[in-house]
């Protein structure tokens, strides 16, 4: 656990930086200020508190300035603008798609992450190619329990699926295959079988999807960092 903080938080800074993320003095005050009153309550002083957690004023200064960041872009504003744009993500629009999940924690060594990666890229190639058929390389090769069915998984709606599989699933063209796709639970093959079209208004929830949506682009992207600008090195190993 203290290692994957450690990790987290190296990425988090590398992001941060890269992207200029910035906030205020103030925007640090009030969140002191949250953790004394939680803190008190627990008869324990802020400077306890930052102990007991492990946490350093800059680590601290980091999830301000990334919350500060994920605020700005998830407005409602842009939550609807990103409805606008993905209308079938929100109108009832579904997929059935299979998949093949090669199983990879997200803050494993970059070798790791690079060998899952490759792993699938392969059976693509290979699926591509008629060497292999998508559901006997589900079958023989993922770690999802869909694999019993050829990693068939049914239709589904957009905020069915983790948000990452959904928008890929959901860009996809029926019948193609997506590229590999990052989700908390590794990597991904996926292929979309069928697309259902439908014109529903978007539901109340509409605008906490698009957000969670956005919110897992970013988080997606500071994880990817460990493939290019910020590898993670465990053990000697890259």
């Amino acid at each position: 656990m203290v290692l994957n903080q450690f990790i987290q938080g190296e990425l988090l800074h590398a992001y941060l930086e890269t992207n200029k993320a910035a906030c205020t003095p103030e925007d640090i005050d009030k969140v002191k200020k949250e953790i004394e009153k939680a803190a008190g309550e627990k008869k324990m002083t802020f400077d306890d508190w930052m102990t007991a957690t492990g946490m350093t004023m800059a680590r601290l200064t980091d999830l301000v300035r990334a919350q500060k960041l994920i605020e700005a872009a998830t407005t409602d504003a842009q939550a609807d603008e990103y409805i606008k744009a993905h209308p079938a993500y929100f109108n009832g629009t579904k997929v059935r798609a299979s998949h093949i999940l090669i199983s990879c924690n997200p803050l494993a060594s970059t070798e790791e992450q690079k060998a899952a990666i490759k792993k699938l890229e392969g059976l693509a190639a290979d699926i591509n190619s008629g060497k292999l058929t998508f559901a006997m390389a589900a079958t023989l090769h993922s770690s999802c329990p869909s694999k019993a069915k050829g990693g068939d998984l049914g239709d589904f709606t957009f905020e069915k699926m983790v948000q990452p599989f959904a928008k890929a699933a959901f860009d996809a063209q029926a019948g193609s295959l997506t590229g590999v796709v990052r989700t908390q639970f590794g990597f991904h093959l996926i292929k979309v079988m069928e697309k259902t079209e439908a014109k529903d208004a978007p539901k109340p929830q509409a605008r906490m999807i698009a957000k969670a949506a956005i919110q897992s682009g970013i988080e997606n992207q500071i994880l990817d960092l460990s493939l290019t600008s910020c590898p993670i090195v465990l053990h000697g190993k890259s």
